[in-house]
């Protein structure tokens, strides 16, 4: 049991380790592609996400259309004589959503909140669910983790040296995380049971959400949110019996 947890802690340092050298994008670069600038709006709902980020081909994925088929809107291409629709995905902003709102997290997107924030939603199947929040308060850190079980919430907070946040920070935009699209528009082709992770990044520059099903180690972006999930977890020092 000791050597599963010496590597469980030890992974996202390998992880690291192994980044290939590549040029950086960081939030505050003029010719990145950053998500959506946050909401100048002082928007109390609960409109978690803009929907926007959550655009997907629609049912008639597989519709051909004629050959010479010029119509084209707003929500519509054309291509290759094959017709493709996309639509908002309503189901991942309404299942996020549910969970933010059980337990009674605020919205990010909107105007800065005075100091750089990180959210990460460890959505699982069979486990309990998780929500890290990770800010910077004067001269420490506050980690706050919410367990979700059904309705029930249990909150815990921990207070973490200055030197964590800036350290997870720098983790965050030397990933390229900033570059990173926000979820894969043909997850449906392919998802099962297993765990969403849900990354959200307000800084002074943007805001950003990203969401991998069943990351892995192989894919870039994969690679990057079980990177930063995962050392939200360790820091956190829960008791994890499977990690997926």
């Amino acid at each position: 049991m000791r050597v599963f947890h010496l590597i469980f802690i030890l992974l996202p340092l390998s992880l690291y380790a192994q980044m290939p050298d590549r040029e950086i994008a960081f939030p505050k670069d003029k010719e990145t592609k950053l998500g959506h600038p946050y909401s100048r709006t002082n928007d109390t709902t609960k409109s978690y996400f803009f929907t926007s980020d959550f655009y997907h081909f629609g049912d008639n994925f597989w519709d051909s259309y004629p050959v010479g088929t010029v119509e084209k809107t707003l929500d519509n291409f054309h291509l290759m004589h094959t017709y493709f629709r996309w639509k908002v995905d309503s189901f991942y902003i309404d299942w996020f959503s549910e969970k933010l709102q059980i337990a009674n997290e605020p919205v990010l997107k909107n105007e800065h909140p005075s100091h750089n924030i990180y959210r990460f939603m460890w959505l699982r199947s069979f486990d309990p669910d998780y929500i890290f929040t990770f800010h910077h308060h004067a001269d420490s850190s506050l980690l706050k983790v919410k367990k979700i079980i059904g309705e029930s919430v249990d909150s815990t907070a921990m207070i973490l040296p200055s030197k964590d946040f800036y350290e997870f920070q720098n983790l965050v935009n030397r990933s390229n995380f900033w570059i990173q699209k926000t979820y894969d528009p043909l997850i449906w082709l392919v998802a099962n049971d297993g765990a969403e992770w849900v990354f959200e990044a307000h800084t002074e520059w943007t805001y950003k959400l990203m969401s991998r099903h069943n990351p892995q180690l192989v894919k870039e972006d994969e690679y990057i949110i079980r990177l930063l999930g995962q050392w939200l977890i360790n820091k956190s020092e829960i008791q994890v019996e499977r990690m997926y």
